[in-house]
């Protein structure tokens, strides 16, 4: 658990707060987490709105309370807290009712949401880059030197690394933004994940079995953030998919999600298409051998529809990746020693493994 000491916090008049506030802001992936939470719950609080958009977070006063510069942050009878998976657990032994946490799985579920967590900055490459899409660096460099410079720098009094690690991922989008580099291995990672929750949503209708749970609340809001960015889910992750949506028609839920950012300039590619999910190639089956075109024709057919790639000066049926995968199957039909078959047709065909 994450309770700040003295010594961390500069903000003093939130020692003097009674009662649960939390400081947030609407379309926060972890405010969110954690207001789902609440409604669950049941639990009464005061809320505190923090402007992300307009970098609130890096400014002395919010910087006085977390010194890391993230929201949320609970408050509770002059009690700082941060960290959203340690701020839930540290409520839920506070409010036990009801119980969100299986009991005797406290370890268990803390172990599963440190994974949740580690791929906290992958949602936020992925965010960045399908989702909110700003035109020009996210965070300016006032911005960013006013976060270096300002809060305590201790979190439980010894010097925070964390600050470090937020502070280079914001200057290197400022510098390369979010790559497809890097959008390619946080979506990789995702799937990963998701394949797993996907396979354990076969047997039972929540994540640790058959009522709701924190884990649940923590991939939602993953998985609703992701379909914000045309993740494939119904495709790759149809039971993960359906899930979702049931979480997503409860009020508790619904009321949290409302209002998310619309991209602010236009995407470039899309996740599918970044993240290879989808391997397209356009084939023209000429001088193939019957087995060859048997080969391909095996392959599940998608979609179809013709297109050209240049070769020589004239229009050549092709398809929209490298030349050289449909100038090689002919190659190998020929190698055959056999004039092969003429299929006068042009088929696509998408590897989806």
């Amino acid at each position: 658990m994450v309770q700040l000491i003295g010594s961390d916090i500069k903000t003093r008049e939130v020692l003097g707060w009674r009662g649960v506030h939390v400081l947030h802001f609407a379309g926060s992936s972890c405010s969110q987490k954690l207001r789902i939470f609440l409604n669950l719950k049941g639990i009464p609080w005061e809320s505190h709105p923090i402007d992300l958009p307009a970098n609130e977070n890096f400014q002395p006063w919010f910087l006085g309370i977390n010194p890391r510069g993230l929201v949320p942050v609970l408050v509770h009878d002059g009690a700082v807290h941060i960290e959203s998976n340690d701020i839930i657990q540290y409520l839920e032994k506070t409010f036990p009712e009801p119980k969100l946490i299986p009991a005797g799985h406290e370890t268990e579920v803390a172990s599963l949401l440190r994974r949740e967590d580690d791929q906290h900055l992958d949602l936020r490459t992925l965010s960045f880059r399908f989702v909110f899409a700003p035109p020009g660096p996210p965070k300016s460099a006032a911005s960013l030197a006013s976060y270096a410079a300002n809060g305590s720098g201790t979190v439980q009094g010894i010097a925070d690394r964390e600050k470090a690690v937020q502070i280079a991922f914001w200057q290197n989008a400022a510098k390369v933004g979010i790559t497809d580099d890097a959008a390619r291995a946080s979506a990789q990672k995702f799937r990963k994940e998701f394949h797993t929750l996907d396979r354990q949503l076969a047997s039972r209708p929540y994540l640790m079995g058959d009522t709701l749970s924190v884990l649940d609340i923590a991939w939602f809001i993953y998985a609703y953030r992701l379909s914000l960015a045309d993740y494939p889910f119904a495709r790759l992750h149809p039971r993960v998919a359906a899930w979702e949506a049931k979480l997503r028609a409860r009020p508790e839920f619904a009321r949290e999600i409302a209002g998310t950012r619309a991209p602010a300039s236009p995407v470039r590619g899309t996740l599918e298409q970044v993240a290879g999910f989808s391997s397209r190639f356009w084939v023209n089956l000429t001088d193939c051998t019957p087995v060859i075109a048997r080969f391909v024709q095996a392959i599940p057919i998608r979609a179809a529809q013709p297109c050209s790639h240049k070769r020589d000066g004239r229009d050549e049926p092709g398809h929209d990746e490298p030349w050289g995968f449909c100038r090689d199957l002919r190659r190998t039909a020929r190698a055959g020693g056999t004039s092969g078959i003429l299929l006068l047709r042009e088929v696509a065909f998408e590897r989806t493994g």
